[in-house]
């Protein structure tokens, strides 16, 4: 036989209340009103827990971002790519029955190292972000939860010239993809809401991060959430040049809590690569190494950003 939390899914929720049952009563996260809405953010693993009747809801779920790709040892010239964003979704018209639900906040990856899942019970899950690739290394795909539509993004691939014959990585796949490195540059890595740049020998220019998720900004003012209203940006992928000729906005993020690339101009260290945000499921910035000519320099790729889960009601439709 089905199972009480089951067979109470199949009864239509509008029923409830026809019947003038009692009304739910929900706790666990911070509580925010705003706008005719309850919100309940979580930022850290924590507990749901729903009591007395079911209750609709939204549900937006965020996957950890992935790290930037690192330099290695033993190279002349390497540029890690941008690590790509955690899965950004929203669900609506959930409806939680009278359980306790556990809400697992996905950590950010290290540099070179993927982002983690985020979910709400088991059904409701994100992916994490796919690392930045690190000196001649494609970037990785961007981790499933439970479909492929899951995906975080994509990180940006990694260049790499120690053997003397540079060569382009691709960018891994994901919710986006993250940007294929070109000969010399790094790709950046992809974000909720577009694909991370591809890398251009031409100019030297590393990939920028791909875009964020701007559509829920309302939700973001509500829960002190995000960066401007953005969520879920890819890192910036890592770049050296010895020229200074060209713009210091090569390997950006571009908003939603993505970090920067690193950024070695003649030979000085003009911008460290920089961690995203937490609980924007930003990715990382990439790295960069240059020890073909004295002075040597290195920079880290950095750290992706932690998830967020937050749940949204009609402010007085629960206790």
């Amino acid at each position: 036989l089905p199972s009480w939390r089951s067979r109470m899914s199949l009864i239509p929720f509008g029923f409830w209340a026809a019947i003038g049952a009692p009304k739910p009563t929900v706790t666990g996260g911070t509580l925010f009103t705003s706008g005719g809405y309850s919100y309940r953010r979580f930022t850290s693993t924590s507990t749901l827990v729903v009591t007395n009747a079911p209750f609709e809801c939204e549900i937006l779920l965020i996957g950890g971002g992935a790290g930037g790709g690192n330099w290695g040892t033993g190279a002349t010239q390497r540029n890690g790519g941008g690590g790509g964003a955690g899965h950004f979704k929203v669900v609506t018209g959930v409806i939680l029955q009278p359980d306790t639900y556990y809400a697992t906040i996905g950590g950010g990856g290290a540099y070179t190292a993927s982002g983690n899942n985020t979910s709400l019970d088991f059904y409701n899950g994100a992916g994490g972000g796919g690392a930045g690739g690190r000196y001649g290394v494609a970037g990785t795909n961007g981790v499933q939860y439970l479909a492929s539509s899951d995906r975080g993004s994509g990180g940006g691939g990694g260049f790499d010239s120690s053997s003397g014959f540079p060569e382009a990585k691709p960018g891994g796949a994901g919710q986006n993809s993250g940007g294929t490195s070109d000969s010399y540059t790094s790709g950046g890595g992809g974000g909720a809401n577009g694909a991370g740049q591809p890398g251009n020998s031409g100019f030297a220019l590393a990939g920028q991060g791909g875009a964020p998720n701007t559509s829920y900004s309302v939700w973001a003012t509500a829960t002190s959430t995000g960066v401007s209203g953005a969520y879920a940006g890819g890192g910036g992928g890592g770049v050296y040049e010895s020229s200074g000729s060209n713009s210091p906005s090569e390997g950006l993020a571009t908003g939603g809590g993505g970090g920067n690339g690193a950024y070695v101009q003649n030979g000085s260290l003009y911008r460290s690569s920089s961690a995203a945000v937490a609980n924007t499921g930003g990715g990382g910035g990439g790295g960069t190494r240059q020890e073909w000519s004295s002075p040597y320099v290195n920079a880290d790729g950095t750290a992706g950003a932690s998830g967020l889960v937050i749940v949204r009601y009609p402010e007085g439709s629960a206790n």
